[in-house]
């Protein structure tokens, strides 16, 4: 498994790049609580991280201006700065297939696993302190500040004008 990264991630939009972040963010989360999130929080992982604005933003350390919890992330505003960062509910639709496809990726790889028909866990182990690739960085602090809030999912769902 460890060459799977140097095999298929060769370019931004690739499988095994997009299964890894997500591999980063179950980890992040699971570190927190000991739990792993679920299939519909994976797909807000990666319209966040691959794009560079939100992604710069999650991974800045919290002195500098970096999100500390789900509300700061939500309240720069840059979610709703559609001219600048383009709409973030466009982003998660634009990214759906590519997503799913990493999923698909990541449980035939056995990067990831289903835990029953909701949860994911990943099956090898990230350590974040071996890497320097910032969406597997921002990857795991956002599966961190999922975890530290039960309500990241519908808050960032609300965020973009959809109220469920």
């Amino acid at each position: 498994m460890t060459n799977i990264y140097s095999k298929y991630c060769t370019s931004m939009q690739n499988h095994g790049l997009g299964s890894f972040s997500i591999v980063a963010f179950i980890s992040g989360y699971h570190s927190i609580h000991n739990k792993y999130p679920n299939w519909f929080d994976i797909f807000l992982v990666l319209p966040m991280v691959m794009n560079e604005q939100v992604r710069e933003l999650i991974k800045k350390s919290a002195g500098r201006g970096g999100a500390t919890t789900i509300e700061t992330l939500i309240s720069s505003k840059i979610l709703n700065k559609k001219e600048k960062y383009g709409a973030f509910h466009n982003l998660i639709d634009s990214f759906k297939e590519y997503t799913l496809t990493c999923i698909i990726f990541g449980l035939r790889t056995k990067l990831i696993s289903r835990i029953n028909n909701i949860e994911f866990k990943s099956n090898i182990l990230f350590e974040k302190e071996k890497y320097n690739n910032n969406i597997f960085l921002a990857s795991y602090k956002l599966g961190e500040l999922y975890a530290n809030d039960k309500n990241a999912f519908m808050k960032l769902i609300n965020s973009t004008g959809v109220n469920l």
